[in-house]
């Protein structure tokens, strides 16, 4: 996954700071012509494979996947995809892995979920950030040989809890540590040779959380499968460790060690992780959606007329393309961009995806159910019984979704990490005082005209978003006028989700309206419409989170919340039930 370059500038934090910097965004980052017919042939290859092996159906209604496809992934280098031909990897670049990834999911999620955390999180993207020394030794000798592996690190109390309570205590001799604790929803664990597993290690009197290299067959080692409502035949599993033996030589040290890369190896693969766990299947299933909406208003009649000819249903429509060309544009500017002509800094987009990806999935799917009514809602299953046409599996793109956004920390508390993170440090007191000029260098861009590429309504809308950006700093700086320190961990959390959605929403647009300046002038008929669609909604979403963060009348929901959280007596839950 690419990091951020030493000279780059991140668009997404000059956006926090109040700047639009357009020169950033043209022109718009578009993929080598060599390096994308590098990833055609690879990804032809796996649809050819998922074609014949691969079964959405069965897989959706036993939950597992057909024999032999885990073999034929592993023998085709898909699991290692970015690696060198050397290690029996593919080459690919992080985009074209990317595009894999979501080739995939447009036939088996469930396949795809694997590829992108072997590819994501797992060993193949560990190495990657490892100095040479003996670790990194063993992990590309376990990656060459084929392995499966994956990330365990969320725990029954919660991925959102910065400490984590399974333990890695030294042995007697120094030697290594003995490993205990429980972790949930772990990717591929039911069918992993070696686990990543994240643990606090107490030494020198301090505590630290390390990543730990694990083999699966290691003593005392349990793991069990784990049902989601959708995305099924993912294998994810329980892993139970008591007391298992962990060889020193096999702890990911920090920074401080010089063992990582760059930045400590966990949020590395964190944010290369989502961009593939989350936003390429949430790309494929909103790309499915619209082929499937575009198909049934072509076959439909309503009372002899065409249900394509209804003011509505157009709108629809068009709302759902809109939305798959924007997030193509993110995940476009998020991978190409640092190796681009800005050299931009992503690292901040590759978070922000996550939320946008499953946020337009989210509403892409909820609209094709409503459009498509009780066939939207049926499963395939019941269609295939009743001999039905159409056996789009809509219900299964929307159970399958929903994943999505709880994966990676569910979607609201990571508005919220972000914000606290990357957008309140600008203007806290303790850090930049408010009223401060921005950072980073950027050249203030005219807002009396747009791009002459684009069209004038989309210079409408880009002179309208650096209004809004312009106005960001001032909602930030009200928040702390109103909280001296919204950013502490007991603060509301309302302003802050609100900020980071607001920030979203403003980067988003940008990109939608960067790109199609670029696609239009290669010659793409519909990338203006679909800009100027899009970001008709996005401003209308802009518009209602700035009235929410400046509203002074907001009613009182802890009032509320504490009394449907008090026990009989009156008193909260937890009080009640030790009085019994």
């Amino acid at each position: 996954m690419s990091g951020p370059s030493d000279q780059g500038v991140s668009f997404l934090g000059s956006i926090h700071r109040g700047r639009l910097r357009w020169d950033l965004l043209d022109p718009f980052p578009c993929q080598d012509a060599h390096e994308r017919s590098a990833g055609d042939l690879v990804i032809g290859d796996l649809r050819t494979l998922l074609e014949e092996r691969a079964e959405p159906d069965g897989t959706d209604r036993t939950a597992a996947l057909p024999d032999g496809l885990l073999d034929a992934l592993r023998e085709g280098g898909f699991l290692r995809a970015g690696l060198d031909a050397r290690m029996g990897g593919l080459e690919l670049s992080p985009f074209n892995i990317f595009r894999m990834v979501s080739a995939a999911a447009a036939r088996s999620v469930p396949t795809a979920m694997i590829l992108a955390v072997e590819n994501g999180l797992g060993l193949a993207a560990l190495l990657t950030h490892l100095r040479p020394g003996p670790l990194r030794d063993f992990v590309r000798e376990r990656v060459r040989a084929g392995i499966i592996s994956g990330l365990a690190d969320t725990e029954p109390d919660g991925a959102s809890n910065l400490r984590r309570f399974t333990t890695a205590t030294p042995t007697g001799d120094g030697s290594g540590y003995l490993l205990d604790g429980e972790k949930l929803f772990v990717g591929n664990a039911p069918i992993a040779d070696h686990l990543i597993v994240s643990a606090s290690v107490r030494e020198g009197g301090a505590e630290r959380r390390r990543l730990l290299v694990v083999d699966t067959r290691t003593t005392g080692m349990g793991i069990t499968t784990q049902d989601f409502a959708g995305i099924r035949g993912f294998p994810i599993g329980r892993v139970v460790l008591d007391q298992v033996v962990v060889s020193r030589e096999r702890v990911v040290t920090g920074p401080e060690d010089d063992t990582v890369r760059l930045t400590p190896a966990a949020a590395v693969m964190a944010r290369g992780g989502r961009v593939h766990l989350t936003a390429a299947p949430s790309l494929a299933i909103a790309r499915q959606c619209l082929d499937w909406s575009q198909r049934f208003v072509r076959e439909r009649v309503i009372d002899g007329r065409p249900l394509g000819a209804y003011a509505e249903i157009q709108r629809q429509l068009a709302e759902t393309a809109s939305e798959v060309f924007a997030l193509e544009a993110v995940a476009e500017w998020v991978l190409l961009a640092p190796a681009g002509t800005a050299r931009a800094d992503t690292s901040l987009e590759q978070s922000a995806i996550k939320n946008i990806g499953t946020g337009i999935a989210d509403r892409v799917v909820s609209r094709t159910v409503a459009l498509l009514a009780g066939e939207g809602y049926e499963t395939a299953r019941s269609k295939q019984r009743r001999g039905a046409d159409r056996l789009f599996p809509v219900e299964r793109a929307l159970r399958d979704s929903w994943a999505f956004r709880i994966a990676g920390g569910v979607d609201f508390h990571f508005d919220q990490v972000m914000a606290r993170r990357h957008i309140m440090p600008h203007y806290l007191a303790s850090t930049v005082p408010p009223d401060s000029p921005p950072r980073d260098g950027g050249r203030r861009q005219p807002t009396d005209c747009g791009p002459p590429m684009l069209s004038a309504r989309n210079r409408h809308h880009l002179r309208a978003l650096t209004r809004e950006v312009e106005e960001f700093p001032s909602l930030c700086r009200a928040l702390v006028r109103r909280r001296p320190d919204p950013a502490a961990p007991d603060a509301e959390a309302r302003p802050l989700i609100l900020l980071n959605r607001l920030a979203n929403e403003l980067l988003t647009g940008c990109l939608a309206l960067a790109r199609a300046a670029t696609l239009a002038v290669a010659g793409r008929a519909d990338a203006q419409d679909l800009a100027d669609v899009y970001c008709a909604g996005a401003r209308h979403r802009v518009t209602g989170l700035r009235e929410c963060l400046t509203d002074t009348e907001a009613p009182d929901h802890r009032r509320l919340a504490a009394g449907l959280l008090a026990g009989p007596s009156g008193r909260p839950a937890d009080e009640a039930k030790e009085s019994r």
